[in-house]
């Protein structure tokens, strides 16, 4: 049985993977993008993506820029969102 080739990556998703790395975990960013797990954690750590720690993101309303992405987070009662 041949091998599958993984599915290359796109500018535009790796837009969407900086916004949504902030906030959510790997496997909830998988199954949103319709990736594996695997492919998530890669792509992230080949574009130098790093989860805050859990201290750092702010319990109320607010906007927190992430250290490695540059892409400033607000974080409100409609969810997150990249700005």
């Amino acid at each position: 049985m041949p091998r599958m080739t993984a599915k290359a990556w796109t500018a535009k998703e790796d837009n969407r993977l900086r916004e949504l790395y902030v906030t959510l975990t790997i496997a909830e960013i998988a199954r949103i993008m319709g990736r594996p797990k695997g492919s998530v954690c890669s792509r992230a750590d080949r574009l130098g993506l790093a989860k805050l720690p859990k201290t750092a993101v702010p319990s109320r309303i607010g906007t927190v820029l992430h250290p490695r992405a540059g892409v400033l987070v607000h974080i409100g009662r409609y969810g997150s969102g990249a700005r």
